[in-house]
């Protein structure tokens, strides 16, 4: 049944230094179908899903990314998206039952599935990287970093 869309809360909560694999340092976003924030056991959840995704930082890796993190209205939805190749953006998908962080796993091999709220995050954070990396006097990446994003989607 398709429902009518209505805006989510969108909001940057920190910029993770994971303790592995060394050298990144990851947004990490949440998404809540209702209510403010995300619940701090599927941010935990994800972290850990995160830190056995990543590959080693460093070339071709930037060592900067960021993780959505989306408390939906079916199931939670956790997206992990790097930077590789100065312009390239690799995204890895994960799934938790509703309510139940701890079953957080990697999406079903050929879902590599988007939301609209989610497309909204990779959208902004897309201009951020090029705005801040990849146009020259923009920063780099400390600037990068620095651009959150804080709205309803």
């Amino acid at each position: 049944m398709q429902t009518a869309y209505e805006s989510r809360p969108v909001l940057m909560r920190d910029v993770w230094t994971p303790p592995a694999p060394a050298g990144w340092r990851i947004k990490r976003i949440g998404i809540r179908y209702a209510g403010d924030d995300v619940d701090d056991a599927l941010f935990d959840a994800a972290s850990e899903a995160a830190m056995k995704a990543l590959p080693p930082a460093g070339s071709p890796n930037a060592g900067l990314g960021f993780l959505g993190v989306h408390e939906g209205r079916g199931f939670d939805q956790v997206f992990l998206c790097w930077w590789e190749n100065d312009n390239e953006l690799q995204l890895r998908v994960f799934i938790a039952d509703k309510e139940a962080p701890e079953s957080l796993r990697p999406a079903p091999e050929g879902w590599c599935a988007a939301c609209t709220w989610d497309l909204k995050v990779m959208a902004y954070e897309r201009d951020a990287w090029v705005r801040h990396m990849l146009r020259a006097g923009g920063g780099g990446p400390e600037a990068y970093l620095d651009a959150r994003i804080a709205e309803h989607l």
